[in-house]
């Protein structure tokens, strides 16, 4: 993952495997996360071409009403046609 951190190539990666994932409160229809990690960031990347910052994803079923949901880090996929270094 990468932090937020002031620069004009974005923030530095960051360890964040001690955490098992998110928790949020939401709601709505459809929801979809994505994440950058170093795999994915060209700066550091295994990606290629225009599969640089694609993401690993997760759509999350949610409601219509406020829920707490819990998004494990297992749970993030790059797409399946993103070409990998």
């Amino acid at each position: 993952m990468a932090r937020s951190r002031p620069s004009l190539v974005g923030g530095d990666p960051t360890d964040l495997t001690d955490g098992s994932g998110l928790a949020f409160d939401a709601k709505g229809s459809n929801l979809s996360i994505a994440i950058q990690t170093a795999d994915t960031v060209p700066r550091f990347c295994k990606c290629a071409g225009s599969d640089c910052f694609i993401g690993y994803r997760y759509k999350v079923a949610v409601t219509s009403t406020w829920a707490t949901y819990v998004v494990t880090w297992d749970q993030f996929k790059l797409p399946s046609f993103v070409v990998q270094n």
